[in-house]
């Protein structure tokens, strides 16, 4: 069943748009509909209440919406959270990624390539230098929390010829990150080098599983996929092989 606003002698769908467009491409003539006697504001905030049950739209376009409430409605961010149900800050998040996100990165959050953990990052550089951040993100599928190490060391940098090695050798960076930090004074020296060891295992494992979930994953060739699978399955056994030499330690 849809959920249609009547206006103007047109219907407008509330919910259900993703039926609708199946329902033509499967050439479905009738579907059910609850028809609403509401506002346009109103219907607004149909529309966010229910895809927020199913999840459908990702902080960011709840974000648009929430705008257009604000710009085009004149409501207060207090009256927003009250027409939610939802507290100021909620409010105030997806505001900001929808005010200080560049319309590029706005465009990969929409896409999936990035996620709101990812874009809450971003914001915390300027419009005009989220774009090397945005392109390192992506081009290295890196997780959110090596997002935010790199963002940080970024704002912390002293000049620019820093910032540009922070985004052109991510890996490097983090990297090095864990031979500075890592260092446990209850430990021996051998001790400390397991530690190491572990940390840089962490690190390249993330490394790989971000690379592995990242959408490009999907475009690989049939070739491609052919001539990875045999490093995969070396480095499944690298893993198991870790795991029982862990039990060896334990007995």
């Amino acid at each position: 069943m849809l959920a249609v606003r009547l206006y103007e002698n047109n219907y407008f769908i509330i919910d259900g748009l993703k039926r609708y467009y199946a329902a033509l491409e499967l050439g479905i003539d009738y579907l059910d509909c609850r028809i609403f006697d509401v506002s346009e504001q109103q219907a607004i905030v149909m529309i966010l209440n229910h895809n927020r049950h199913n999840k459908s739209l990702s902080d960011y376009e709840e974000g648009l919406i929430i705008r257009g409430l604000v710009k085009d409605h004149g409501l207060s961010q207090k009256e927003v959270a009250v027409l939610f149900n939802n507290s100021r800050s909620w409010v105030c998040r997806r505001l900001s990624l929808t005010e200080k996100l560049s319309e590029n990165a706005g465009d990969q959050l929409r896409l999936g390539t990035i996620n709101s953990s990812h874009a809450r990052e971003l914001i915390k550089l300027p419009r005009g230098n989220q774009a090397s951040a945005l392109e390192c993100i992506v081009s290295h599928s890196l997780s959110c929390a090596q997002s935010k190490v790199l963002i940080d060391k970024y704002l912390k940098s002293n000049n620019e010829e820093e910032q540009k090695y922070i985004f052109t050798n991510p890996h490097d960076v983090l990297s090095s990150d864990i031979k500075k930090d890592v260092y446990d004074c209850r430990l021996s020296a051998h001790g400390n080098n397991i530690l190491r060891g572990i940390e840089h295992y962490k690190h390249s494992s993330n490394i790989l599983s971000s690379s592995i979930k990242s959408f490009h994953t999907k475009q690989l060739s049939e070739i491609e996929q052919q001539i990875l699978m045999p490093f995969l399955k070396v480095s499944l056994q690298l893993s198991l092989n870790l795991f029982n030499q862990l039990k060896e330690l334990e007995k």
